[in-house]
């Protein structure tokens, strides 16, 4: 940023070669010659930090290029299945067919404004995450150039919105509207969905790859062993055909998520008064008795469920709750990570910390009531 109390200023745009290529540098003194002794020096700066970032290094790749590279890399990091297709899809989705044959040279920022710009909301928060991470490994590499990302798209309030991590989300929501949601589940499909989210918290593709083979009456456990994904047809081979969209069962997302889970609540009864006739195949079944797509769930089910409720709620909002109040009765942190399919409880304090101080504070006011009335009377 140029010195306000400068009175002579000057830009200068970093030349072809440079890792800033595109971009532009502020230079600013208190006099002329100063001012011109600075840009000099600049000059020569940039001109050998341009050798030094050209000797030994190879041509810019063409962003097609880059992308298989970075999924090579990502391989060979050891990315989780799901992850690696989500980074596929969202690449050879949306940047590719805009961008493949774009060499690296003459890639500029405003080409990847415009890959984001066909997204919007949650959907542009994916692909932006994916985009912003295959960047920066493509600037480490030197497969494209710096200052790539773009910084906003105009609508920076709606944008940062959707960018919320989970710990910035609003997760608090009374057990009223939590009531209101379950007794408005009518079909057996939608009891056990929000029993299994809201009792159990279980994730929603873990509850749609659920069995009745999974189901131990004996120990009266839910063994939680396969997840089911849905991504574009065109990254996937050996799956299931169905509106427009592959699913695929597969593990979990990670270790942590193979585990057995107490069956709880409202769960056991609504199961066992099954005829075990009945007691086959896949636990939440679709319209032709096979896997329930997630999307089906949360496009369908879900909304009809809520607009009966009265209630408008996102459907992550039932491992919340279930985060929630399984801390309140004092489960202690260590099981209820293992319940949940989390790695370790520093996730549970992050991703609910939220719900925590929610808590926190109005366990303060009761407090502070308390003291008040106590000293009061």
């Amino acid at each position: 940023m140029p010195n306000l109390r400068s009175k002579y200023r000057r830009t200068l745009s970093y030349p072809k070669g440079h890792p800033k290529y595109g971009r532009r540098k502020d230079v600013s003194a208190t006099t002329k010659e100063k001012l011109h002794s600075r840009i000099n020096a600049i000059k020569k700066q940039m001109s050998e930090e341009v050798e030094h970032n050209l000797r030994g290094r190879p041509e810019f790749l063409t962003v097609g290029d880059a992308v298989e590279r970075y999924i090579d890399w990502c391989k060979e990091q050891g990315n989780a299945p799901k992850t690696l297709e989500e980074k596929i899809s969202q690449l050879h989705g949306f940047v590719l067919p805009l961008l493949s044959d774009k060499n690296g040279e003459s890639a500029r920022e405003s080409h990847f404004r415009d890959v984001l710009g066909k997204r919007t909301g949650n959907k542009r928060r994916v692909l932006r995450k994916v985009l912003n991470h295959f960047l920066k490994v493509a600037e480490y590499h030197y497969w494209l150039p710096t200052g790539l990302m773009p910084k906003s798209l105009g609508d920076t309030s709606a944008a940062n919105h959707s960018l919320q991590s989970p710990t910035e989300l609003n997760v608090q929501i009374s057990m009223k509207a939590v009531k209101q949601v379950i007794d408005s589940a009518e079909t057996f499909n939608e009891k056990v969905f929000v029993y299994l989210g809201f009792e159990h918290g279980l994730r929603i593709g873990e509850i749609c790859g659920l069995r009745w083979e999974d189901v131990n009456f004996d120990s009266m456990v839910l063994e939680i062993r396969q997840s089911v994904t849905v991504v574009s047809s065109r990254y996937l081979s050996g799956t299931i055909y169905e509106n427009d969209a592959y699913k695929k069962l597969k593990t979990p997302k990670t270790r942590g998520s193979i585990r057995d889970v107490p069956m709880v609540g409202r769960l056991p009864k609504l199961l066992l008064d099954v005829p075990r006739s009945d007691q086959t195949g896949m636990l939440i079944k679709n319209r032709n008795g096979g896997v329930m797509s997630p999307n089906t769930w949360r496009g369908n089910h879900w909304k009809h469920i809520c607009s009966r409720a009265g209630v408008k709620m996102n459907p992550h909002m039932m491992r919340k709750v279930y985060v929630s109040v399984a801390q309140s009765v004092g489960v202690d942190e260590a099981t209820l990570t293992e319940w949940i399919g989390h790695k370790d409880s520093k996730l549970i304090r992050d991703v609910y910390r939220k719900a925590i101080l929610e808590r926190q504070i109005k366990d303060a006011k009761k407090l502070d009531h308390a003291f008040t009335e106590g000293v009061s009377a």
